[in-house]
């Protein structure tokens, strides 16, 4: 009992947050978004110094779930970036009526992704996946009174289900072919052949969908321009960086012999992703929208540091995301220096 609270304690600690807001939630009846705000935001910060501090490595389940130094510092970064989400959501969620089930469909997202950067077997991985996106359907559909939010809900909803169709497919298609699931023994069985090689593609359009790689990409903009701003910058940052930590172990550990194949791809959709990503995000004249084009060309960088096909290439890729959550932090800093400053110089 002492080694599944000690390894999976990222998911315990969120669960429990989870299972009080809805406590809380249920025996109450005010409406005071504001104390909500300050009560999740103490929650996640406790829950961010408690990730941070003691953690061991091991497996569970027969490999199933596995932890190590490189998890926990993703789920860290994870943890970070939802206390920042949190804190930049306040001007929103403090005028919404539904703002405790915005906190907790935002934190039952976050302990999907918890679980798919743990998973060593790919039906975890899967539960994960599902249990990360059908939250930010929801999310994306949180401007009630909207028609925009509701298209980027139904479109959120049918580019999810597409792109896990491929994702089954592809899984299904490995386990045929290998036998197993678990992500250790795949690895011992992969042989290159044709049949491996079609299973291994569709998992990569699977995660180009999530990741919003070009030519997988068109349902990101519209998506971001009817989603609110907070829930824009959480798929922008909080459900790339996920995917992208995912889809960079799943390469490195367990496709790591069929490097000649990714490679190829990665190469070809990284320039393809930079090149209109960047085009397309000048026209814009929607703020969410160039976000979104922003997003699609950050995300071919990622695709250049992973080809690096090395411990290196991907360091970079966690580096890069640290830093983007920092910039996150830093420009939260300057908005609310800016609005006190601005009440400041309104009084005197």
């Amino acid at each position: 009992m002492n080694e599944i609270i000690n390894l999976m304690k990222h998911e315990l600690l969120l669960s429990v947050i989870l299972f009080l807001l809805l406590i809380i939630k249920i025996g109450s009846n005010e409406e005071n978004s504001s104390r909500w705000h300050v009560m999740v935001n103490v929650l996640l910060l406790i829950n961010l110094i408690v990730g941070v501090c003691c953690n061991v490595t091991g497996e569970l389940f027969n490999g199933m779930f596995l932890s190590n130094d490189l998890i926990h510092l993703e789920k860290s970064i994870l943890n970070l970036g939802l206390l920042i989400i949190s804190l930049q959501s306040h001007p929103y969620t403090r005028n919404h009526r539904h703002a405790p089930e915005f906190y907790i469909l935002l934190l039952s997202s976050v302990l999907g992704m918890f679980f798919m950067l743990s998973s060593g077997h790919l039906l975890l991985f899967y539960i994960g996946l599902e249990l990360s996106t059908i939250p930010l359907a929801a999310l994306a559909n949180f401007n009630l009174n909207k028609s925009a939010s509701s298209e980027a809900g139904m479109k959120m909803i049918m580019s999810s289900a597409f792109s896990s169709a491929l994702l089954l497919m592809g899984i299904s298609m490995m386990y045929g072919t290998t036998g197993s699931l678990t992500f250790s023994e795949i690895t011992l069985q992969l042989t290159g052949a044709p049949l491996q090689v079609f299973a291994f593609v569709m998992l990569f359009v699977g995660f180009a969908f999530k990741l919003s790689i070009v030519p997988f990409h068109l349902w990101t903009a519209d998506v971001y321009e009817g989603a609110p701003v907070s829930v824009a910058a959480f798929l922008s940052v909080i459900s790339k960086s996920a995917i992208a930590f995912v889809f960079v172990t799943v390469l490195f550990t367990v496709f790591e012999s069929m490097l000649n194949v990714w490679y190829i791809l990665l190469f070809i959709t990284a320039v393809f992703t930079i090149g209109i990503g960047n085009l397309f995000a000048l026209r814009q004249q929607n703020i969410k929208r160039f976000l979104a084009f922003s997003s699609i060309a950050q995300v071919g960088f990622i695709l250049v540091g992973i080809s690096g096909g090395s411990q290196e290439s991907q360091a970079s890729v966690i580096y890069f995301f640290i830093d983007l959550h920092l910039f996150q932090l830093r420009s939260i800093w300057s908005s609310e220096h800016c609005f006190f400053h601005h009440r400041k110089r309104k009084y005197q």
